[in-house]
């Protein structure tokens, strides 16, 4: 603190404000304690809850200056200038700038209750300090673990995004896929992570802001996020981007051995199917009704599977037309049965389709359905089967047919 004099006696009045100056003060020591005392119980003004008319003495003051952002640091000083009967001015100095207030305004501002004591502030900022360092250790703590592990976006819906090596390629992203996250672009305002082999950025250009879009389409940790912006420039950079390299490839190896597998679980079943079908002769695994592009024709497509040892040459068909109460309906040229012939070959084991559109005509449409009465199945060998009737012909169809 200084004390600054123009005349070797100071004085304050006795009549102001109370309890600061209750009498006059004739010695430069006591002067002294006084001012100590003002450094000390009103050392700090809470700014940010003056009037606005109060604020504007204080001049233009920023957030920077500001302690704990509400409170402005008094610095006190004596001076008598001549022909004043008042010693006691406040300054506060913000950088190279330095106001002056007046002991009067500053009397106003202590009948309000802005002041502070130097013993609360500082026990505030303490705690702040103390709160601080708390956070910055558990930043600290959390960033370590992050360090050793890998961050995840997942694809809360399909959509695309643009590969991260500048070409104008798009690399689609399928629900519920993994995007594995080791950067942010800080240019670009976006995340950047690997998927299925390739570096993409999880941007798109029509949305408002990138974090509406983020938010729609990823399901993506906040904390995660903060940590690759405030990461992004660090040496690990290139290894993490490594790892997520790697990472992604093991997670692509990994979902390619389970389709694999999930491919071979099928091939088991249909192997399964396939015995069941040589058993019982099963060889009908498809037929659907085809209708002519003009007219009333309509036909028949099958697809059948060879259950045999052999090679099929030839399937040889008759069906009759039913109508809605189950008798057999003549077509519009009066035919009761239609024929159709399959040429394969067909090899055993193997699937083959076979279509014929024009195996009815039925302009009004009288007729429902339609039924196998006889099949004969020539071999490459020469050799045949015959299935005749409705009943038994039924049997060689799979259970699977629509």
């Amino acid at each position: 603190m200084s004390l600054i004099s123009d005349e070797e006696t100071f004085y304050i009045p006795v009549k102001l404000i109370e309890p600061l100056i209750p009498y006059n003060i004739l010695s430069l020591e006591y002067l002294d304690s006084v001012f100590l005392y003002f450094d000390h119980n009103y050392a700090y003004v809470k700014y940010n809850e003056l009037n606005t008319i109060d604020k504007r003495k204080f001049g233009m003051v920023s957030l920077a200056y500001l302690v704990l952002n509400r409170y402005i640091r008094l610095d006190w000083v004596a001076y008598l200038p001549m022909n004043s009967e008042c010693p006691f001015w406040a300054i506060i100095s913000f950088g190279r700038d330095t106001v002056y207030i007046s002991y009067q305004d500053i009397i106003n501002i202590a009948n309000q209750g802005m002041f502070e004591s130097k013993d609360v502030v500082e026990d505030l900022i303490k705690k702040e300090e103390a709160r601080k360092m708390a956070e910055l250790r558990e930043k600290n703590r959390q960033d370590s673990i992050r360090d050793g592990k890998m961050l995840y976006a997942i694809a809360k819906k399909e959509h695309s995004v643009d590969k991260e090596d500048g070409t104008f390629y798009k690399e689609k992203i399928e629900e519920g896929d993994t995007v594995v996250l080791y950067a942010y672009d800080e240019k670009n305002n976006c995340p950047l992570g690997f998927y299925k082999y390739n570096s993409i950025r999880l941007k798109n250009r029509y949305y408002t802001t990138n974090k509406d879009w983020l938010n729609e389409y990823y399901s993506i940790g906040i904390a995660d996020l903060d940590y690759l912006k405030r990461k992004c420039g660090d040496n690990f950079f290139g290894p993490r981007r490594d790892l997520a390299r790697i990472d992604d490839s093991l997670r692509v190896q990994r979902c390619l051995e389970t389709l694999q597998k999930e491919i071979e679980a099928i091939e088991r079943t249909i192997d399964s199917i396939k015995q069941v079908y040589r058993t019982k002769q099963i060889f009908i695994l498809n037929q659907e009704y085809v209708v002519a592009e003009y007219g009333g024709r309509f036909g028949l497509k099958w697809t059948f599977f060879n259950c045999f040892s052999k090679d099929i040459k030839y399937i040889e068909l008759k069906v009759k037309p039913y109508n809605q109460v189950d008798d057999v309906q003549r077509d519009d040229f009066g035919r009761i049965e239609a024929s159709a012939r399959c040429i394969g070959p067909v090899a055993s084991g193997e699937r083959a389709v076979f279509s014929f559109d024009d195996l009815f005509w039925d302009d009004d449409d009288i007729i429902k359905y339609v039924k196998i009465t006889y099949i004969k199945i020539t071999f490459k060998d020469g050799s045949t089967k015959i299935y005749s009737g409705w009943d038994n012909i039924k049997k060689r169809m799979s259970k699977y047919m629509d």
